[in-house]
């Protein structure tokens, strides 16, 4: 390094301790004259440390958990290149002094990054343009409590439609975020409700999406965010996610029902011409999770081995890689599945968010499924706007 760049890095790093500026300022993030994104930290080509802060260009596929961790160390991390469900796990060390520990991660890279801790109670999703500052608050290790502030997706480089229902009872088709519900059959619903304690879903939820399929044996509903249209590939990775979940009711062939969370582009009881879901299909699955993939109405079926969650609390979060070659399926803070090769849609292919349930035996009235937030988001590759 050439002493007018260490005199810059010093310069930047005294402006990183005093909290002067934004992670963005320790460098420059621009586009080219076509919208590109292209980077440059101007004091680092390599992980660098000056003094107690640690600089870095994330390009890898592994962890950094080997580096160490000094007690009142200031990380700035720059995340770049294609490395697909790549996690960044914050080292494990020993005497870190609480509020002295800031560290800074930008994702510039094509693909969703992830950040958490040694023990993952820090467990953090960045798409691209995103920048999260993490905080130790007590603990004194990589273990311990964390907080984060996370930046807004920059809407020149993405996008992003989530659904908190948090509207109340009875105003399925008038909230905020144009989310469209429709039930059909007797008794059907998909109004928003309030949680309730029963459910475990009254601690930190203000309301809670439901659909209930009623007592016809192919009643049901569904929620969707099906005009949004985004468009699979083209250099645009996309994340769908459905946070606290409930199924109070397992199905049986007595009384059976199929749920499907996702990306898709049907809102009928049968599997997407195009897309990525989640579904439970005890007629063909027994009690596990299947995967789907489809593209131009060409799918892959397969089981996952792991069970459906009945009657606790379960995340769902489903990624697909900007070129299409992946998808990677979450249930809680677990990858059970991942899914490669082909059918997996491209960029011909348009699809939205379709969380759908509906009856396909019996009648009994206590079949539903309940949500405290689903919500979609996608980066481009190349930037819009000026």
């Amino acid at each position: 390094m050439t002493g007018k760049r260490l005199l810059a890095a010093e310069a930047d790093l005294k402006r990183f301790k005093l909290g002067i500026g934004y992670a963005s300022e320790l460098g420059s993030i621009e586009g080219d004259k076509d919208g590109y994104l292209w980077h440059e930290q101007p004091h680092i080509t390599t992980a660098t440390r000056i003094g107690d802060a640690f600089f870095a260009v994330d390009s890898s596929d592994t962890d950094d958990s080997t580096e160490t961790m000094l007690a009142t160390d200031c990380r700035n991390v720059l995340m770049k290149g294609a490395a697909v469900n790549r996690w960044h796990l914050l080292p494990d060390a020993t005497s870190l002094v609480a509020g002295a520990v800031r560290c800074v991660f930008t994702n510039w890279s094509s693909e969703i990054r992830g950040i958490r801790n040694s023990d993952s109670t820090l467990w953090i999703r960045l798409m691209p343009s995103q920048t999260a500052v993490v905080y130790l608050i007590t603990g004194g290790t990589a273990a311990g409590t964390w907080g984060a502030t996370l930046s807004k997706i920059d809407k020149d480089y993405g996008y992003i439609n989530e659904e908190d229902y948090i509207c109340g009872n009875g105003a399925a088709n008038y909230m905020e975020s144009g989310i469209y519900m429709l039930a059909s059959g007797t008794g059907a619903s998909v109004a928003p409700t309030t949680p309730s304690p029963v459910l475990g879903q009254s601690t930190g939820t203000q309301g809670v999406g439901r659909i209930y399929t009623g007592t016809d044996t192919t009643g049901g509903g569904f929620h969707s965010f099906l005009g949004y249209s985004p468009v699979a590939g083209q250099g645009m990775p996309h994340r769908f996610w459905s946070d606290r979940n409930y199924l109070p009711q397992a199905a049986d062939a007595t009384d059976d029902y199929i749920l499907r969370l996702g990306f898709g582009d049907l809102v009928t009881n049968t599997d997407h011409t195009d897309g990525a879901w989640l579904a439970y299909d005890r007629a063909n699955h027994a009690t596990n999770w299947r995967t789907g993939v489809s593209g131009g109405g060409t799918s892959t079926i397969a089981d996952t081995a792991t069970a459906v969650p009945i009657a606790t609390l379960f995340d769902v979060n489903i990624e697909i890689a900007s070129d299409s070659s992946r998808v990677d399926y979450w249930v809680d803070r677990t990858l059970i599945a991942t899914v490669t090769g082909a059918n997996i849609p491209t960029g011909a292919e348009y699809f939205g968010m379709v969380i759908s349930m509906f009856n396909t035996a019996g009648t009994a009235n206590d079949r539903s499924w309940y949500s405290d937030r689903v919500g979609i988001s996608g980066a481009c590759a190349k930037r819009r706007g000026l």
